[in-house]
């Protein structure tokens, strides 16, 4: 029987120094692969980053609307309390004048009336004379309720008639409050009927 020699070590070392066609291939591969994998690796942080930083936007510009919202609030607030001034201070003015007592405003119904403050709309002067109607029932009995259109598309409620500036004065103690301002004034302006 007839053994084969052992191989060269020397020889086994040259055989791999020489790279063979699958030994290339497979190295390539083996890089292709592990490139790709870094690149899904790297590009899904990436979409995870640009995913939390689109959602940190869409936080931020929420807060933002919901500060803006409140502040427009809180300004449509001061503009109503300034306009609901600005018309106490006509009101006020216009108690302050002379009046005449003679009955030549409205002769036979009265020339004077509560002055009971100053609203935007018609509607909204509908609702608060039903609301100080509900409050003040004894008070508001039996008196008519009457619009003024002032500058701007505001009305003035008023109510009466009075036959004096002073029974009208008189009938605003019931109904003077930091909430109710109330005056004397000419009955004048249309019917709430008739708006």
């Amino acid at each position: 029987m007839t053994h084969d020699p052992l191989p060269d070590p020397y020889d086994v070392v040259h055989r791999l120094d020489r790279p063979t066609p699958p030994m290339v291939w497979g190295v390539v591969m083996a890089a292709a692969l592990a490139a790709a994998g870094f690149a899904a690796f790297r590009g899904a942080g990436h979409e995870d980053a640009v995913a939390d930083a689109s959602a940190q936007q869409v936080e931020r510009l929420e807060r933002e609307v919901r500060r803006i919202a409140a502040e427009r609030d809180d300004l449509s607030r001061r503009m109503a309390l300034l306009e609901r001034g600005v018309g106490e201070m006509k009101i006020a003015a216009i108690a302050q004048r002379p009046t005449d007592t003679t009955g030549s405003i409205g002769a036979g119904a009265g020339a004077f009336a509560l002055a009971l403050g100053v609203e935007m709309s018609t509607d909204a002067a509908r609702r608060r004379w039903s609301a100080l109607g509900a409050r003040y029932p004894r008070a508001l009995s039996g008196l008519s309720l009457r619009l003024a259109r002032r500058p701007g598309g505001a009305v003035e409620l008023l109510a009466g008639p009075f036959a004096t500036s002073e029974a009208a004065g008189r009938a605003c103690v019931e109904l003077a409050g930091p909430a109710t301002p109330c005056g004397a004034a000419p009955f004048t302006g249309e019917p709430i009927e008739k708006l």
